[in-house]
């Protein structure tokens, strides 16, 4: 799937290394903003200039250096050793993300108002917990549908959502399309935030968002120096 990767980002006139307050503008309601202009890049194994659809997205120096290395192995692993490209977009106008406790808000407003996504959340356990989940997908499925009974929803549900949103259609459409009706254009990507960046995204519509700008080859030379380099990288994440 040519969506599933991410990397990246820059403001046009930003030094690398020079911060103004967090690493992206926040607003007082803690809502990310993002100035028409700005560079995002990803990877894909993919020619990329009509691509359409939503997109993972980074902008942090940091970030881009890590998925250059890490994930163009991966991607490399998965397909053959292919070639992987990264991939530069720009942003066609100022872009808004939610804060973390709006994305957890809208979360339940979905759940609470659409029982399917209850029964989705409990395929996808089953299927991603395969190993520790003997019992039928009906009693997942039931008991997902439940969690705001077990006082679970913002625990278990949120973790399970954020992890299903790239693999089920009907789950991530539903949030996508929520989160644009109240104005936003991009999510933090809950799932690998924290884990593999500080701040990875997904872009909800690449052609309306943003412009194709270009790609390059990522050289195996530069993924393994990047991957011998991770140590660096994993202390300045904690710093």
């Amino acid at each position: 799937m040519r969506d599933n990767y991410l990397i990246h980002h820059g403001i046009k006139g930003q030094q690398w290394g020079v911060r103004h307050g967090p690493p992206y503008p926040i607003d007082g309601t803690g809502d990310i903003s993002i100035k028409q202009g700005t560079h995002f890049k990803r990877l894909s194994i993919y020619d990329e200039s009509d691509a359409v659809g939503h997109a993972y997205v980074n902008y942090l120096k940091n970030d881009s250096r890590h998925y250059r290395g890490f994930f163009t192995a991966r991607l490399k692993a998965q397909n053959k050793g292919r070639t992987v490209y990264s991939i530069d977009l720009e942003a066609a106008k100022d872009l808004r993300a939610p804060s973390k406790q709006k994305r957890l808000d809208t979360f339940i407003e979905l759940y609470k108002n659409d029982p399917i996504i209850g029964k989705k959340l409990g395929a996808y356990h089953k299927s991603d917990n395969h190993y520790f989940t003997p019992l039928p997908r009906m009693f997942y499925e039931w008991k997902f549908s439940r969690l705001e009974k077990s006082n679970k929803l913002d625990s278990l549900g949120y973790r399970t959502f954020v992890r299903s949103i790239g693999g089920d259609e009907y789950t991530r459409n539903a949030y996508f399309n929520a989160l644009a009706k109240k104005g936003y254009h991009f999510v933090t990507d809950d799932m690998d935030a924290g884990r593999f960046g500080k701040e990875p995204s997904i872009v909800f519509d690449r052609k309306s968002s943003t412009s194709y700008i270009g790609q390059t080859p990522v050289s195996t030379k530069e993924m393994l120096s990047i991957i011998k380099d991770e140590g660096v990288y994993m202390k300045s994440a904690k710093d």
